[in-house]
């Protein structure tokens, strides 16, 4: 076994996966000397997001869009932000990064046009710039970091990696250094999807809200025929490549607002590879005759996350007007469910609970997103099964 020796070492071996893993489009940054830190391109070392990366980027994503607008976009994404926590400032970039900043402008004609500005192409990776920049010293207000390693994409600061040597404990990467840099260098988390320890030894993945106990292995790449494995190598080929960074963003963040809290909620490897093959199954529906499949969990592994990430994904990439049914068998775990849609803001209308045999049915035949109900009023009516006459398979 090769023993991870020191914190360098940990930092040149995940760096070389990384390039092996991004291939001819791979770019690094080594922020630690003058030189380097010139590279970034910043005005000042308060600077998280780069922007000599972002506006390139955002010209190439928004064909056709005025560099003012362009400009204005950053500017908004960049601005300081009001009081407020942690999560809250971060669940608030999230949902701007996800779904573009949304502006108008007058064209030659006088009339108004509205318009979004896209920070990232989710339908082509190609169009998006990655970069990976070791020691990068950031400034805050009254203290000076230099994070391990972070991940760019299109300038903004997705991944954040504390490393540690192999001797060390993993723990103390986040006692010793994360909290440190909520505390002293704050804006990184603004816009942060997940951190990521690792001694080389042992690597695992939360959000900037998870206590480390919530931090997890990540233990196949592509399926979960795969041989569980917790090599770093297989670690890092399950978070970093390029379209998998999208993809995570795009469709496996959640924010639990129950509480009086916000938690921010990121997938563990089984619900990733799960939901994603379920995902695939949606859309090959037709020829599979609707039947998509199980997807087992074991108990308290996040069942209604992963419904959660599959309904959203399908409701945001495919179209269609699709109607999730979730269903359990009893009462107060129907309200369950309903309720840890609803803590994530995953609900689309207010408690569409079927009440009846009969209300299932005419719930089935509008037009709803989700429908909350108990399997005991999946029951015939005159002998007629309800997916018969509610969804013909000639027109699933």
């Amino acid at each position: 076994m090769n023993v991870f020796s020191e914190d360098a070492l940990v930092e040149a071996s995940v760096i070389s996966i990384i390039k092996e893993m991004w291939g001819a489009g791979f770019r690094h940054i080594n922020g630690y000397t003058p030189e380097g830190d010139s590279q970034l391109n910043r005005s000042h070392q308060g600077e998280v997001v780069l922007t000599s990366e972002l506006i390139p980027a955002l010209r190439k994503i928004n064909p056709g869009v005025s560099d003012d607008l362009i400009i204005e976009a950053v500017d908004y994404l960049t601005r300081e932000q009001p009081e407020g926590s942690l999560a809250n400032i971060n669940r608030d970039i999230y949902f701007l990064l996800k779904d573009g900043y949304k502006t108008t402008y007058m064209d030659p004609n006088g009339v108004t046009v509205d318009l979004t500005v896209k920070f990232f192409d989710f339908a082509e990776t190609k169009n998006n710039s990655f970069l990976c920049v070791s020691q990068m010293w950031i400034v805050g207000e009254l203290y000076k970091r230099r994070p391990d390693i972070i991940i760019f994409v299109n300038g903004i600061p997705i991944y954040l990696f504390e490393l540690k040597a192999s001797h060390v404990k993993l723990v103390n990467a986040f006692t010793e250094n994360i909290r440190d840099y909520k505390d002293t260098i704050p804006k990184l988390f603004w816009y942060n999807m997940g951190i990521i320890l690792s001694n080389g030894m042992e690597s695992k993945f939360g959000s900037l809200t998870s206590p480390y106990e919530f931090f997890n292995e990540w233990k196949k790449v592509d399926d979960e025929s795969e041989e569980t494995s917790t090599s770093l190598r297989t670690f890092l080929f399950g978070l970093c490549m390029h379209n998998r960074i999208l993809d995570i963003f795009e469709n496996f963040v959640l924010f639990n607002q129950s509480d009086n809290a916000t938690k921010k909620i990121l997938p563990r490897y089984f619900q990733y590879l799960g939901v994603n093959r379920a995902f695939k199954n949606v859309i090959r529906r037709k020829s599979l005759l609707g039947k998509l499949g199980v997807f087992w969990h074991t108990q308290g592994s996040g069942k209604s996350f992963s419904m959660v990430f599959l309904s959203q994904k399908v409701l945001r990439k495919i179209e269609g007007n699709f109607t999730f049914i979730i269903v359990t068998d009893r009462k107060d775990l129907d309200r369950q469910a309903y309720k840890n849609f609803a803590s994530v803001g995953a609900v689309y209308e207010s408690e569409v609970h079927a009440d009846s045999i009969h209300n299932l049915k005419e719930l089935l035949l509008s037009d709803h997103r989700q429908i909350f109900t108990t399997i005991q009023k999946f029951q015939d009516i005159n002998k007629q099964p309800y997916f018969e006459s509610c969804f013909p398979i000639q027109n699933i």
